[in-house]
């Protein structure tokens, strides 16, 4: 399994699950091809990117049902900020 990560806390759980694997083979670059791309919620969106799952560890909140994925967010973060966007956009409509 190819995966390329951006250095910083968003590698720490792969780089730890590689020490117990040996099929995880991680390159840290913002570029190129690979079965899994970790980075931020706003790298993932500029490079466009389908974001299937955000972790974000700390005053998190899961938002099920809004797709097909599971998110979970930090409050305040990036992700909290344009989910709360969809609610109240989807509030308003009905």
């Amino acid at each position: 399994m190819r995966i390329i990560t951006a250095p910083g806390p968003v590698c720490y759980p792969i780089v730890a699950a590689q020490m117990e694997r040996d099929d995880i083979d991680i390159e840290f670059a913002k570029e190129g091809r690979a079965d899994i791309v970790l980075d931020s919620t706003v790298s993932l969106v500029k490079r466009g990117l389908p974001i299937d799952l955000v972790t974000i560890n700390n005053l998190a909140v899961v938002f099920p049902k809004l797709g097909h994925e599971v998110g979970l967010a930090r409050k305040g973060g990036a992700a909290d900020v344009l989910i709360r966007a969809y609610v109240n956009y989807l509030t308003l409509k009905q």
